[in-house]
């Protein structure tokens, strides 16, 4: 989310305290948050607790392509938490990128997320929920054992 000078007095470089105060309090909530956080990775850009918290704020303000690009820098730091990884793949699949998706829920899946319930309803991942690929799959994680004759 590109933040103007208006939005973000301090950019300008010369503002006073009573300008910046105006601006913060002209954000909502998720607005406010994201400059916090984004002020603290800048500082620590491999704070997995800042990473995550941005993820999710990107996402709720519709800036799917961030938050792809912060729960990428996540998964870098902690490429083996399903968590993480499920979250990676809601925001790849919200980008569109499918195969890509099914590949990291297939790796948090292996990593231990167990939330297949979730997964069939997610709204993150709707783009998923109707590519065959996908259907395939969670059709082979979802269904009972089947006795097999031979």
């Amino acid at each position: 989310m590109p933040l103007d000078s208006q939005t973000n007095p301090t950019q300008t470089g010369s503002v006073s305290s009573s300008d910046s105060i105006k601006g913060l309090l002209g954000r909502s909530q998720d607005e406010f948050e994201v400059a916090f956080y984004e002020s603290i990775l800048g500082g620590h850009p491999a704070y997995p607790e800042v990473l995550s918290r941005l993820g999710q704020l990107y996402t709720n303000l519709g800036n799917h392509q961030r938050a792809l690009e912060i729960d990428r820098m996540h998964a870098q730091i902690r490429p083996s938490n399903p968590v993480v990884l499920y979250n990676l793949a809601c925001s790849q699949a919200l980008c569109g990128g499918l195969e890509e998706s099914l590949a990291t829920l297939k790796n948090a899946v292996t990593h231990g997320y167990d939330d297949l319930d979730h997964v069939g309803v997610d709204p993150d991942l709707d783009a998923l929920h109707g590519y065959p690929p996908f259907i395939q799959w969670f059709a082979e994680q979802t269904l009972p054992d089947m006795p097999r004759y031979c």
